[in-house]
């Protein structure tokens, strides 16, 4: 039998605007080199045709983590923590958490998913190592949750009621 599990919404965010924000920039650049290729009449425009075509990917994709964004989650069980984004879904067994706690992370140059209001999949953090963020947050106010092998970071909008209650279930076992 599995036992109910309590639902947290994450953190609001604008992490949704920045990246169709940047998505929106993205599609713009693209336009902007297809009318070179038009433009050019000589041939010389056609080099622009990869570079737009990869700008439209991003933008695709940037648009997909935007409605991403929105849908980021968490469920909570005396045995599992489950972290939601998207088609994203990280599971967490509570008896492996050895210690959880707010905490600011510190930016790396290295390139990931963190934006400014959202941050998804493994990012690597200076001073912290790699960690599984799906939060409406990407450095401040991180709720880090570690087990033996691995860092998780969450943005839940009930803060208090989510550590309490994981708190409470990490005293049971």
């Amino acid at each position: 039998m599995e036992t109910e599990s309590t639902k947290y919404p994450a953190a609001r965010s604008l992490g949704w605007l920045w990246l169709s924000l940047a998505a929106i920039l993205m599609f713009v650049l693209a336009g902007l080199a297809l009318m070179a290729v038009v433009g050019s009449g000589s041939g010389i425009g056609a080099a622009a045709v990869i570079p737009a075509a990869a700008l439209v990917i991003l933008g695709v994709c940037a648009m997909l983590l935007a409605g991403w964004s929105t849908t980021v989650r968490y469920e909570l069980s005396p045995d599992r923590l489950s972290l939601f984004c998207g088609s994203v879904k990280y599971n967490v067994a509570v008896p492996e958490i050895v210690s959880v706690g707010k905490t600011d992370l510190r930016m790396t140059i290295h390139s990931s998913t963190r934006f400014p209001g959202f941050a998804l999949g493994k990012i690597p953090y200076a001073g912290t190592g790699d960690v599984i963020m799906c939060a409406t947050r990407s450095l401040r106010g991180i709720i880090l949750i570690e087990t033996a092998t691995k860092k998780y970071g969450v943005t839940p909008a009930d803060e208090a009621a989510f550590l309490a209650q994981l708190r409470g279930y990490m005293k049971e076992r």
